[in-house]
């Protein structure tokens, strides 16, 4: 645990201060946002990034052009243990999502990532960058180009398998995503599992990754939190730690998601860190 309990978001993310008891007790002197789903990838970062030695350290290797643009690997793990703001780094992004990360045109891919979702993934990212070269701005360009994704991917399940979260029939399709149970948090009997990431996508969500909860994606069950399985094994119980934090602030607090979310990633980025102990059991059989 940190000195005197405080949690701190440090290195890219502005100087605010935490204490403990802030991440389970709703935050007051944050102004109050609407609600919204987790961004697969984060939309444009507004805050300079201060550790320009770590990010000198990162390793990317070119291995394709793609309609004009660039596509390198770089390793994801290494990217979202630099800071806070970088923790949002998950299988592929652009300048625009990581303006102080990421060279103009450039197009980053993990190293790790599912090879039948690549050329989905790089067809997302063409489009962002075509999109504002046409003008739009990035954010809206971000939207349009998760709808082009969409749309591409359901051509490739032949719309047959897809349903919409807003579909009755789409709670069927959660009996075939669990992939394996990683544990239960034996609090309160929450049940964690391995998720197909890519069935997901195809089915409920275009931009999920890393993991998930009821509170925020009604086609998960209430006492379960999802984990994609893309994620490697030595990150997963960070990714718990936010998602678990995340869930109890929506539900004991009433917290609006973007208040929940920031807490949890500095909750998560702190275990990262190795100055946060888990506070919470989960048996693992």
């Amino acid at each position: 645990m940190p000195k005197n309990n405080i949690i701190e978001a440090q290195d890219c993310s502005p100087q605010q201060v935490y204490t403990r008891n802030d991440v389970i007790q709703t935050r007051q002197d944050i102004a109050p946002s609407q609600s919204k789903k987790r961004k697969r990838r984060k939309k444009r970062s507004k805050v300079k990034v201060a550790s320009w030695y770590k990010l000198s350290q990162i390793q990317k290797k070119k291995f394709m052009d793609f309609k004009g643009y660039p596509v390198y690997y770089v390793n994801d793990l290494e990217i979202r243990n630099i800071c806070l703001e970088d923790e949002e780094f998950t299988d592929f992004a652009i300048h625009y999502n990581f303006p102080d990360l990421i060279p103009e045109n450039e197009i980053w891919v993990s190293e790790e990532v599912n090879k039948d979702e690549l050329m989905l993934f790089l067809n997302n990212a063409a489009k962002q960058y075509n999109l504002i070269k046409d003008g739009y701005d990035p954010d809206e360009a971000y939207e349009k180009a998760i709808k082009y994704e969409k749309s591409l991917r359901e051509k490739i399940k032949n719309s047959e398998s897809y349903y919409s979260p807003s579909q009755p029939e789409a709670k069927k399709l959660s009996d075939n995503v669990h992939i394996q149970r990683y544990g239960v948090i034996t609090d309160e009997d929450i049940t964690v599992w391995i998720v197909n990431g890519k069935e997901v996508r195809d089915a409920y969500k275009t931009d999920y990754v890393e993991g998930g909860h009821g509170y925020v994606y009604d086609w998960i069950p209430n006492d379960e939190i999802w984990i994609d399985n893309d994620t490697k094994d030595e990150e997963r119980m960070a990714i718990l730690t936010h998602e678990y934090t995340e869930l109890k602030l929506m539900r004991d607090k009433n917290m609006e998601y973007e208040q929940a979310h920031h807490l949890a990633s500095i909750e998560e980025y702190k275990f990262r860190e190795g100055k946060e102990n888990i506070w919470f059991i989960v048996s693992k059989e």
